[in-house]
């Protein structure tokens, strides 16, 4: 063993490097995609608000999120709106109250896989048809399973990661991901 490290180790050493910088740079184009949505969204509103001569709105949508550290739902400093961190409880509980008190015309069924403790899902219905699927992940996951039946069954579906540093998840962002995801 001791001769193959010498011979291979560092070409060893020099692909697992690689390979977690291809993994890095892919989790980062991640990011960037879901937050664009995100700055689209808000910049969209500046624009709308411009638009309808409310130019102190735009301003304050503009600096408060576009071009800055943080930004709505994430950033390094915890905002002052409700979010899954100042609630008070476990992040499963700040999801519940949301869906009884935001999205309560909704069956909420839930359902923690015994195999992945650390995930939960939510089904929403209404009238017994599937309205949305929400998983709530850890940011650790790369599991595309739950999304690809959704969307083969044409059911919405929105996840959430729960523990990525800087994501807050706010109330407001909660609720516009699902409310976007059930096409309101």
């Amino acid at each position: 063993m001791g001769m193959f490290d010498k011979l291979f180790g560092e070409a060893v050493k020099a692909i697992n490097n690689a390979a977690e910088e291809i993994a890095t740079d892919v989790a980062k184009d991640a990011i960037r995609k879901e937050f664009k949505e995100e700055i689209d969204a808000v910049q969209n509103a500046a624009d709308r608000a411009a638009a309808a001569g409310h130019e102190e709105m735009r301003s304050t949508l503009s600096s408060e999120y576009v071009g800055s550290t943080s930004g709505f739902s994430w950033g390094d400093d915890m905002p002052a709106e409700e979010n899954q961190y100042n609630f008070g409880g476990d992040y499963r509980a700040y999801f519940e109250k949301i869906f009884a008190e935001d999205f309560a015309g909704f069956a909420v069924d839930k359902e923690i896989p015994s195999k992945f403790p650390s995930r939960t899902i939510y089904r929403l219905s209404s009238g017994g048809s599937a309205a949305l699927v929400v998983e709530l992940l850890p940011d650790t996951s790369s599991t595309k399973k739950l999304r690809r039946e959704c969307e083969a069954a044409g059911t919405p579906y929105v996840r959430f990661y729960h523990d990525h540093d800087g994501w807050w998840n706010t109330r407001e962002y909660v609720r516009s991901r699902i409310n976007k995801a059930l096409g309101r």
